[in-house]
């Protein structure tokens, strides 16, 4: 079952209804792609950063991401 759009029923619901398999497909990096339009489409049009702000990661949790091997 592809459930990258908005509006796709909820992965409770899709098991119900006997999905195995959830993907989620391209929706993660167009998701991602949206965000960085927004954020260019605010820094040139009005000065501003607020949108890249928003939800930002710090750089603790970015380096949680990828733990150091010995």
């Amino acid at each position: 079952m592809y459930a990258g759009y908005a509006g796709a029923a909820p992965a409770g619901e899709l098991a119900r209804a006997g999905a195995r398999r959830i993907s989620l497909g391209c929706g993660p990096l167009q998701s991602a792609l949206g965000l960085v339009g927004r954020i260019a489409g605010e820094a040139f049009a009005q000065g501003r950063f607020d949108a890249m702000g928003e939800g930002m990661l710090s750089v603790g949790e970015i380096n949680g991401l990828f733990p150091a091997t010995p």
